[in-house]
């Protein structure tokens, strides 16, 4: 079994794969308003979930986004799109995960996560679906 310090390094290193905020986010709001908190997800979210073996960096990424859609936990969606963008996931990859969970979870959903989709890809970081930069 892994330690603590362990999960923490590998999530560390989950999070450098992903750029994900919370590498360079260590004055986040749940540290100031729970010390320990960016620690915690580090070693619970990213060291001991994401980095277990069985399914790839992509499909992880695949699974979190199908469930941050359908939840619409959209600022979250936002940043986890940008991390499968930052991995070389493909903007029209994104687009269906997006779709296919519609399917089960209804249409608002994807009206509202494929807005917020091409709202970040106006923002110009990464091209859209056809490969194009909105700028």
């Amino acid at each position: 079994m892994a330690t603590r310090e362990e999960f923490h390094q590998q999530g560390e290193h989950i999070l450098r794969q992903l750029q994900h905020p919370l590498v360079s986010n260590t004055g986040t709001t749940a540290s100031r308003s729970a010390p320990g908190a960016t620690r915690l997800v580090t070693e619970v979210v990213f060291g001991a979930v994401w980095a277990r073996p069985g399914l790839g960096l992509q499909d992880r990424m695949v699974c979190t986004l199908a469930v941050l859609s359908v939840l619409q936990r959209l600022p979250q969606l936002s940043t986890y799109l940008n991390s499968a963008l930052d991995i070389g996931m493909a903007p029209r990859t994104l687009q269906e995960v997006i779709i296919q969970g519609t399917l089960y979870a209804g249409f608002p959903t994807m009206v509202n996560s494929l807005r917020l989709r091409f709202h970040d890809w106006g923002q110009g970081r990464h091209p859209g679906p056809d490969g194009r930069s909105p700028r």
